[in-house]
């Protein structure tokens, strides 16, 4: 599809889009790498996406290759820069034809820099001599086959003597035929507005997309900076410069500004931001959540599948099920078919698939050494391969054969019944939850645009021994909604269905047919089947010595299970675990097998605060219990009755109060004074502010740190404040001194990052990435440490005050005895990559709680070490911390 054209769709529908730019590797491995980064990236729904072109043409077929590759499998709108340096006329006829030929409907027409090795432009020209010329040669030859993209340069070209020369020179590129403009780098948003405005003076009147180019380390700002003469504020220098030589740092900095510049550029009204990725993936993530525009891509969400942006594929709607993890392969085995499926899948009889028996898709791009270290080094049992299938559906292992990448955020909602019944020999490929009138908005379910709603049957599909095939024959037989299709590799078959395709996924939207996108069909599961046993054998027991144990085992089962794939046909109240011999499941929230909850094991959602528009990163109490605060990614803090219904909804708290319009990034921290009536907030804003909890209105604010604030407590008494830092400090606060602004004391021998605060009447325990809790003692004069050798990010003291409670980022919590130092119990469950994990003890001191961004809550026995039980949300994650009012909450 043309860029342009979605550009002004976007713009009609009052939506901000965002576009990534990635450069080809120099290496083969580097080229598997950006697919498999491409592939991620995509899930963020970038509106396009563009590669660039080498000097001279010289990464020219790698840059068609991997757009026209990126189109077909990853489901990318993708730009093609072309230069017209050191490229004759009918090299660059050439180059466009073969851009044509692949399907790349966008080019985006550059003059380029110098061939290597020439000191200047013109020694190397052989072709033309402006972008100008390269834009109106394409019109001229092309029409209007090719949408258009020109750069613009906010600060002038290099090349140009002033600015307004600059504009002319774009405003050529643009009357030859440009449909819009992306602009080069810059660090100062006031000079793209101005830059804009310029524009719009001269006459160019196409859409500007300003590029942005997060910081990612020092050194290499500094040479890109340079080489492009891009003008730097000062308050970045100064940023900048005592942070230089920690890359975290500056690449956190990084994220920082690159969200404030968005956000001034989207409130200047730009039309879409447009990314400078430099192959990397994080920080442009990390942006864009902090804009908080991720929360509507599924609205960008065409289908539950991502289509292919080829031309002939253009009307296909529907795909069977049994390729969900593996796309990849189903676009190649169906890439000689005429006609795609539109609207219903048609004769079962009718598609021929493709062999993948020589392709390189039946091949893994991991590594032997990859593949052995997550699959096994040399297993000798079945059990060992089932463990490995359970460490997949936990995140522990990234892919399997079957399955290119980590679980969909979907299947999160069922990963404590797949972790089970893989452990009970079910080895699951494939499953999806069964969703009932989920609105197509739905961050995790949706699809197809708002104002719609989307169904699920729930669907499984895995490999099976004959013992528990036989299990399913039974217990199917009195499960009327079930329908199931077993087949071995010889093609040995069991089934109770029909042969007639059935829709496992639909969607129900204002003015349209019912979609239905995915299918079970019986023809399709069958061509599947050769394909899913042999990635047994050619990515699985070819790690392994051919007359090993492990190999034996692999060939056994690719010799004796079965391939089943099943369907509960009850949408609204259907259990398709029974079939596994599993009990009944009233919700997603299950107790560990074998353990009971306790009587006094909170087991219920008893109230959702909802109203938040974004990540909540903590939920606070006040001492009594009766009122909750909240604060998060949208800069707002609020106050909550959880004892009350809500107006608008039964069932959820009460909100009583919004606070905002003071910070200017995510607030990080919230604590509430003894007397209920005041409150400090704390985020990126690098200040404490102090707020009256009537009025609404800001008392104090505390300046002082040199980075985010992660934390802050009031002492027993509310008289002082104390904030924990990125900075390495705490800082501590008067707050009944009206005229001090300056911190009473600063503790400063941290390492790295202070993440938690606990404050007693004499004491300040502080958790620290270094890997330490530090005690400072007030009345002794003296600082206890306590080696956790792993960063802490939650800390919490027991009710008796004799045990401290940290939790790590390898996803542990440490149970500490304070008089000895010496650990007395660790507790293990969470799975933690990047983010936090939180963790509080009951009131009793007889449990302990824990939350992290695996989105598990779990209720652990403090003696035993056991988890009592397990509490899961439907989410990418949970990001506020545990809160304890009392036994029954």
């Amino acid at each position: 599809m043309k860029i342009i054209d979605k550009i002004h769709a976007s713009t009609d529908k009052g939506e901000v889009f965002y576009s990534f730019e990635f450069f080809p590797p120099k290496t083969a491995a580097g080229v598997d790498n950006l697919y498999t980064r491409m592939d991620r990236m995509a899930s963020l729904e970038p509106l396009f996406c563009d590669m660039t072109w080498g000097a001279g043409g010289s990464s020219a077929q790698l840059t068609l290759e991997l757009c026209a590759n990126a189109q077909k499998f990853s489901g990318l709108d993708m730009l093609m820069h072309m230069t017209c340096t050191n490229m004759a006329e009918q090299d660059l006829r050439a180059a466009l034809d073969r851009a044509r030929d692949a399907g790349i409907q966008n080019i985006l027409a550059l003059r380029g820099d110098a061939a290597r090795g020439a000191s200047s432009f013109d020694e190397c020209d052989r072709g033309f001599s402006h972008a100008s010329d390269l834009v109106a040669y394409i019109r001229a030859h092309y029409g209007d086959h090719f949408c258009v993209g020109v750069a613009g340069y906010p600060e002038g070209h290099l090349e140009a003597p002033d600015l307004a020369t600059d504009i002319q020179h774009l405003k050529r590129k643009v009357d030859a035929g440009a449909d819009f403009v992306i602009t080069q780098l810059f660090y100062d948003v006031q000079v793209f507005v101005r830059f804009v405005q310029a524009c719009r003076e001269a006459g160019i009147t196409v859409p500007i997309i300003p590029g942005i180019m997060p910081i990612q380390n020092y050194s290499g700002f500094v040479r890109m900076t340079s080489f492009c003469n891009t003008v730097v504020p000062d308050e970045i220098k100064a940023a900048l410069e005592p942070i230089k030589d920690n890359d975290e740092a500056v690449k956190d900095y990084g994220v920082e500004l690159g969200i404030r510049m968005c956000r001034e550029l989207l409130e200047a009204g730009v039309p879409g931001l447009h990314f400078y990725t430099l192959n990397l993936e994080r920080s442009v993530r990390r942006i864009l959540d902090g804009l908080d525009v991720l929360s509507s891509k599924a609205t960008r969400r065409e289908l539950p599948w991502r289509p292919s942006k080829l031309a002939k594929r253009a009307t296909e709607s529907v795909r069977p099920i049994y390729w969900s993890n593996r796309p990849k392969s189903y676009l190649q085995r169906t890439a000689a078919w005429d006609e795609f499926p539109n609207g219903r899948w048609g004769n079962s009889e009718s598609p021929a698939f493709g062999d993948l028996s020589e392709s390189h898709y039946m091949h893994c791009p991991l590594s032997l050494q990859d593949r052995k270290a997550m699959w096994g080094e040399a297993p000798v049992s079945k059990d060992e391969i089932h463990h490995t299938f359970v460490k997949y559906v936990r995140g522990e292992i990234k892919a399997l054969p079957w399955c290119d990448a980590a679980l969909h955020l979907e299947t999160k909602s069922i990963q404590d019944q797949l972790e089970r019944i893989n452990a009970a020999g079910f080895l699951t490929v494939n499953s999806q939850p069964r969703v009932n009138a989920a609105p197509s908005d739905d961050p995790v379910f949706g699809w197809g645009g708002p104002g719609g709603h989307v169904y699920q049957k729930a669907y499984v599909e895995c490999f099976v021994s004959p013992e528990n095939m036989k299990k399913i024959i039974e217990n199917a037989a009195s499960m009327r909604y079930i329908q199931y299709h077993a087949v071995d590799c010889r093609g040995h078959s069991y089934s109770n269905a029909g042969k007639s395709a059935i829709a496992v996924t639909w969607g129900v939207f204002p003015n349209k047919e019912v979609l239905q996108p995915t299918i079970v069909d019986s023809n399709s599961f069958l061509a599947w089947k050769d394909e899913a046993f042999s990635l047994w054998l050619k990515q699985w027991a070819s790690i392994y010595d051919d007359d090993s144990r492990a190999a034996e085992i692999i060939h056994e089962i690719h010799d004796t299970y079965f391939l089943v794939s099943i369907v509960d046909n009850d949408f609204i109240r259907g259990n398709i675990w029974e079939i596994f011999g599993a009990p009944p499941l009233a919700h997603a929230a299950m107790a560990p097998s074998g353990m009971g909850h306790g009587d006094d094991v909170p087991t219920h959602e008893a109230r959702v605060l909802r109203g938040h528009s974004g990540p909540v990163n903590a939920v606070r109490f006040n001492d009594k219990g009766t009122y909750v605060m909240t604060c998060g990614q949208d800069k707002s803090i609020r106050l909550w009755n959880p004892h009350r219904d809500g107006l608008e909804q039964p069932g959820e708290g009460l909100l009583v109060k919004t606070y905002h319009g003071r910070h200017g990034y995510d607030v990080q921290d919230v604590a509430i004074s003894q007397d209920n009536a005041q409150f400090a907030s704390c985020g990126r804003d690098k200040a404490v502010f102090l707020w009256d909890v009537p009025t609404g209105k800001v008392t104090r604010k505390f300046e002082g740190h040199e980075h985010s604030i992660n934390c802050v407590r009031f002492n027993a008494d509310s008289s002082v404040l104390l904030s924990g830092s990125y900075d390495k400090t705490v800082r501590a606060w008067d707050v009944r001194a009206r005229n001090s602004f300056r911190p009473i004391q600063v503790l400063d021998e941290f390492k790295d990052s202070v993440t938690s605060l606990v404050v007693t009447g004499h004491e300040i325990i502080a958790g620290c990435v270094d890997g330490t809790v530090r005690t400072f003692d007030l009345r002794a004069g003296a600082v206890y440490r306590d080696h956790i050798e792993e960063p802490v990010v939650s800390i919490a003291r027991s009710p008796d005050g004799s045990q401290l409670l940290a939790s790590a980022l390898d996803g542990s919590l440490r149970l500490i005895d304070r008089k000895s130092g010496s650990e007395l119990k660790s507790y293990r469950g969470h799975h933690v990559d990047a983010y936090k994990i939180d963790c509080a003890f009951s009131n009793d001191g007889a449990h302990v709680l824990s939350g992290s961004e695996d989105g598990r809550v779990y209720y652990w026995d403090l003696v035993h070490g056991r988890s009592q039980h397990m509490y899961r949300w439907v989410s990418e994650g949970l990001a506020a911390g545990i809160v304890v009012e009392d036994e029954q909450s």
